[in-house]
């Protein structure tokens, strides 16, 4: 697997995974947005003028899959996801940026987890389209794992609601 850490990266994971499957990963509709979300506007645009089919599905869900092999010791290396927290990245609508995690965990409050495992609950507030949401994080950091994350305008740990 190949470390995603920027946009260059990705472009590179990207082409593994082609060269590894004897096929080429554009990015079509979804997986634009997908992108747009993840990188910004430019990451969608130099995903796009690549062509116009619609195979990215494959290689996100390789991206999900490196960040489920347990690979990653520190938090600045990257993060490890459960399998539930995976899945949750792989949803375009619940997917949080690996940055956005990380800060949430780097500058977040901590609190004990609410259902008493090792892992550290924290809770910050994040953008997304322009929006404010609050947003708990899970986070495991003798694993360097994510077990739960999301994001939501409710009251969550020291965070009011977020009135519209």
């Amino acid at each position: 697997a190949h470390p995603i850490k920027s946009l260059e990266s990705f472009g590179e994971y990207i082409k593994s995974v082609a060269a590894e499957e004897g096929t080429s990963y554009v990015v079509g509709y979804g997986g634009g947005e997908a992108l747009q979300f993840l990188f910004g506007g430019a990451a969608a645009k130099a995903a796009t003028s690549a062509g116009k089919a619609a195979k990215a599905t494959k290689a996100v869900d390789k991206v999900a899959d490196a960040g489920k092999s347990g690979k990653y010791a520190k938090l600045n290396e990257g993060l490890n996801f459960s399998n539930k927290a995976a899945k949750n990245m792989e949803q375009l609508g619940r997917t949080v940026p690996v940055q956005t995690l990380q800060d949430a965990i780097r500058h977040g409050e901590a609190m004990p987890d609410p259902r008493g495992s090792d892992a550290i609950m924290y809770y910050t507030i994040m953008y997304k389209n322009g929006q404010k949401y609050n947003l708990e994080v899970l986070y495991d950091e003798a694993t360097n794992t994510i077990y739960h994350f999301e994001y939501a305008r409710k009251a969550m740990g020291n965070l009011p609601a977020i009135t519209q």
